[in-house]
Formats: structure tokens, sequence, C-alpha cells
């Protein structure tokens, strides 16, 4: 895109209609001025979106996870294996992609499932860690 400049080029008036000629090329100028005005907001627009998405969104936290943190805040000393049979007394649900996988019913037997077993213990911790940071 070619400069904006204040005054159009000199060199492009005729004498057959210099009026005209100036005319329009004052309307291409503004024209060119209303684009850069637009790209300009676009863009600043397109930065502010940017800065709001590099947050998370609020949102209402899932009833089951508060329960099963909860749960592991106040029993913080206590093994995977111990956490897993206080979430099925307190009837915490288990993951739907974990009874799916391995059909399972519960976190005692979902824990006893070798499969499932590190995702289990990585996420206990994860919830361990989350409740010491809060304290």
């Amino acid at each position: 895109m070619a400069p904006v400049t204040a005054e159009p080029d000199t060199r492009a008036f005729s004498m057959s209609d210099p009026h005209e000629i100036r005319l329009r090329l004052w309307h291409d100028i503004a024209d060119r001025l209303e684009a850069e005005i637009n790209r300009r907001r676009r863009k600043s627009r397109k930065s502010t979106e940017a800065v709001g998405n590099s947050v998370q969104p609020s949102r209402t936290p899932d009833p089951e996870v508060a329960k099963r943190r909860s749960i592991v805040k106040s029993n913080s000393t206590k093994s995977a294996a111990e956490l897993c049979k206080l979430f099925d007394y307190h009837n915490v649900l288990t993951l739907a992609s974990w009874e799916a996988e391995a059909s399972v019913k519960g976190w005692a037997e979902a824990y006893r499932n070798r499969k499932l077993r590190p995702s289990i213990q990585s996420l206990i911790t994860r919830d361990k860690k989350a409740s010491a940071k809060s304290e």
C-alpha cells in the first residue's frame, strides 16, 4: 500500500478537469485512511481478545471434583489406596472413561487395575499439591 499523503500527487492533474481529478484523488485518500483505521481497530481488537483468552475463563467447578479435592485435603497424609477407599465411601464418581476402558465400578477397583493406577496416583498427587498451595 502506498503511503498516505496529505496532498494528492500534482503529476496526476491535467488541464481537462482539474477539479474532478482532485476530488477523485481526495476520495481515494479518504478510502485509504478509512481502511487503515479499520485495520488498526481490528488489530487492537485481536490483541485485546488474545490477552483476554490467555486467562482461563471462570467456570463452575464440577461438584465431584470438589468433593474429591476436599477429601484429599482433609486426608493428605493417607496413601492413594486409602484415599480411593474414602472416595468410594463418600460416593465420589469415577471418570466415565475409566469405566468404559476397564469396566471398573469404583475407585478402589480402579486403583487395583494396573492400567489405571498411574493416572489415579497422578490425579491424587495433583490434588495434594493444590491443597498444599491453598493452605
